[in-house]
């Protein structure tokens, strides 16, 4: 299993000192934080995400999932 995902660039919202990207990821519609600094991204264009943490809200509670694959002692840089 992969750490990373692909995604559909749905939106990109300019929010003062960074941009909000919504990205479609199989059917689930995620908002990121992307530094004004980094190259720009289009609606329509696929990314690679890799996801560290979501913060999930359903209707009861607000919780943080981290992504499994993303562990410490699992992580390979190259």
């Amino acid at each position: 299993m992969s750490a990373s995902e692909k995604g559909i660039v749905e939106d990109v919202i300019f929010s003062g000192s960074r941009l909000d990207v919504v990205v479609n990821i199989n059917g689930i519609k995620v908002t990121a934080e992307r530094s004004l600094e980094k190259d720009p991204v289009s609606v329509g264009e696929e990314v690679d995400i890799i996801i560290y943490r979501l913060y999930v809200f359903d209707e009861k509670e607000t919780y943080l999932l981290e992504n499994k694959e993303m562990q410490e002692g699992d992580v390979f840089y190259i």
